[in-house]
């Protein structure tokens, strides 16, 4: 472990992305907050590091990818709700809510085209149930939720899986249209 009284230096982060797979959570948690001081220089590794097969590795890679607030990297976390590991994906989703409607693009964009995923359609419609809860939806993202949520109810037979990916569709144009 690298010592927390010392300077670290672009040629740790091999060294702290390995850390961050540790079984000890202080040890990952100090690798995760000096990798985020080593940002910009840090990122590619940190974006790699999503692809370990280890979870500890992926949780603390999304966190703190998370804990940089920097919207380019929403797509990354996006992907991150189809994860194995439900605290890599509950995380995603948190590090996700921090961006308020602006995470919605992504969202929307990944789920159009991967809205079979039983994991992703759980993780907007965790997401969309958050921005309602704060006011922040508009009309036809209500609509989505209300879909992805009727989904949810046990015992109800779904008739056309692509009706969510449709409301989704419909939610996007009226996002562009909003930011035109």
């Amino acid at each position: 472990m690298i010592a927390p009284d010392r300077i670290v230096t672009e040629s740790q982060i091999p060294e702290l992305i390995a850390e961050l797979g540790e079984d000890d959570p202080s040890k990952r948690q100090h690798a995760r907050l000096l990798l985020i001081h080593l940002v910009p220089k840090s990122i590619p590794a940190l974006l790699e590091a999503l692809k370990s097969h280890n979870r500890y590795t992926r949780w603390e890679a999304v966190h703190a990818i998370g804990d940089l607030r920097m919207l380019e990297y929403a797509p990354s976390l996006v992907e991150m709700l189809t994860d194995e590991d439900p605290g890599v994906r509950w995380i995603a989703a948190n590090s996700l809510l921090n961006f308020d409607r602006a995470c919605l693009r992504p969202l929307l964009e990944k789920f159009i085209k991967d809205f079979s995923s039983v994991l992703l359609r759980e993780g907007v419609r965790h997401i969309l149930r958050a921005l309602k809860e704060r006011h922040q939806l508009k009309t036809l993202e209500l609509a989505l939720f209300d879909v992805l949520n009727k989904q949810a109810i046990p015992g109800f037979t779904w008739s056309w899986p692509s009706e969510a990916a449709w409301a989704a569709e419909r939610a996007l144009v009226a996002l562009d249209l909003e930011n035109n």
